[in-house]
C-alpha cells in the first residue's frame, strides 16, 4: 500500500498543477484524467496489437492442437516454432497490462488522499486533524480515508 501511496504523492504534484492552472478541482480532474490517458496510450496500442496478433494465431494454435493432441511435448514444440516464425510472445502483452495497473492505482491514492497527496501535508498533521474533528461533541466524521 505505501508503495502506491508514493505514486499517490508524485500523481498529486500533477493533480496540483493542474488546479493551479484553472482553480477548480472539477476541472482539474479532467485536465489529470486527459494527461494519464495520453500518456498511457502508447501502451494500451501495444495491447491491443498483441491481442490482435493472439486471436490470428489462435485458428493456427488449434490446428497444431488437433494435429499433436495426445502429444503434448511435440505440441509445444511446433506451438513454440509457430511464435517464432510468427514473431510474436505470448508474454507480451504482461506488461502493457501491468503498467496502467500500478498508474491507476497511484491516481487512486492521490485522489482518495488529498490532504497528504495533493496538499502534501505530513500524515501526522492530517492525523492529529483527525482526532481534534473527532473529539468535537456531535460532529461525528468518517475520517478513516483522510
Amino acid at each position: 500500500m505505501q508503495f502506491f501511496n508514493i505514486f499517490g504523492s508524485l500523481f498529486g504534484y500533477v493533480l496540483w498543477a493542474a488546479y493551479s492552472i484553472v482553480n477548480n478541482f472539477g476541472v482539474a480532474i479532467i485536465i489529470f484524467t486527459l494527461l494519464f490517458k495520453v500518456v498511457l496510450f502508447p501502451s494500451s496500442v501495444k495491447q491491443q496489437k498483441s491481442m490482435a496478433a493472439n486471436s490470428r494465431l489462435q485458428a493456427k494454435q488449434r490446428a497444431l492442437q488437433e494435429k499433436y493432441g495426445n502429444d503434448k511435448q511435440k505440441y509445444n514444440e511446433e506451438l513454440q516454432k509457430l511464435y517464432e516464425k510468427e514473431n510474436f510472445s505470448p508474454f507480451s502483452g504482461c506488461l502493457n497490462s501491468f503498467l496502467p495497473f500500478i498508474v491507476m492505482l497511484g491516481i487512486y491514492y492521490s485522489v482518495v488522499r488529498p490532504l497528504s497527496n495533493v496538499l502534501h501535508i505530513a500524515s501526522e498533521k492530517v492525523a492529529q486533524l483527525t482526532e481534534y474533528i473527532n473529539t468535537i461533541p456531535g460532529l461525528a466524521l468518517n475520517t478513516s480515508s483522510i
